[in-house]
C-alpha cells in the first residue's frame, strides 16, 4: 500500500520541507530527512539547522520538549552511527 505521507513529502519543495520539519511527527520527519538526503542535503546539516532554528525559543525560556524530542529522534536515526 502506498504511503500518502511519503507521496506528499516527495512533491513538496526542499524549502517547504525544511520550513515545516519541526512540526512533523517523528515518522514524517524521518521520511522528510530521507527525502532531503535524496536531494543532496546532509542529515547532519539538516539537524544542525533545526537546532539553530529552535535555539532562540529555548533562549527565551520556552521548553519546546516535543521539538527537542524530535531532534533527538532524528539524531538517533541518522547520526548515531557517526559517533
Amino acid at each position: 500500500m502506498p504511503n500518502p505521507t511519503a507521496a506528499i513529502i516527495a512533491q513538496a519543495s526542499t524549502s517547504q520541507l525544511k520550513d515545516y520539519l519541526l512540526g512533523f511527527t517523528e515518522d514524517a520527519a524521518i521520511l522528510t530527512v530521507r527525502e532531503l538526503m535524496k536531494r543532496g542535503e546532509s542529515a547532519q546539516q539538516v539537524i544542525s539547522d533545526l537546532e539553530k532554528e529552535l535555539q532562540p525559543s529555548l533562549d527565551n525560556g520556552m521548553p519546546m520538549r516535543s521539538c527537542l524530542a524530535l531532534i533527538a529522534a532524528l539524531k538517533q536515526e541518522f547520526l548515531s552511527d557517526q559517533n
